[in-house]
């Protein structure tokens, strides 16, 4: 049995689209691969570790994936993401375009909007 709800569907996107393999963690730790991490307010599963399967080789739309979440009841981390995207060579404005017009045609324009806030608070903390 999987401890967390949703656990089976992270197994089998990882065991699809990410081809190391590396596994999905149930706690808040710094291995590789997929962590379900905590719960929102509403009940939704968070997510961390997604920026490298948007981003392999395999190069998983961001569009598809936030459908795929969405579906399942799940979000991404978007500070893990945006670190994710800078640990890669992202740089700022190419991952808020990409954010921008994924999370616009999945959840709208208010739910984009407040994500771009709350990233760009982030990033001025962190600095350029």
């Amino acid at each position: 049995m999987n401890p967390v709800p949703g656990s089976s569907f992270l197994y089998n996107l990882l065991d699809i689209l990410n081809p190391h393999k590396k596994g999905i963690s149930h706690a808040k730790s710094k291995k590789s691969g997929l962590r379900m991490v905590d719960k929102t307010v509403d009940g939704k599963t968070v997510v961390q570790g997604l920026f490298p399967i948007m981003s392999s080789i395999l190069g998983l739309p961001l569009e598809i994936l936030l459908e795929i979440l969405k579906k399942n009841n799940m979000v991404i981390d978007w500070i893990d993401f945006y670190n994710g995207s800078v640990q890669n060579g992202w740089k700022y404005k190419t991952l808020r375009v990409r954010v921008s017009s994924g999370v616009l045609e999945i959840y709208g324009r208010e739910y984009r909007d407040e994500i771009l806030k709350r990233l760009d608070l982030y990033h001025d903390y962190k600095g350029p």
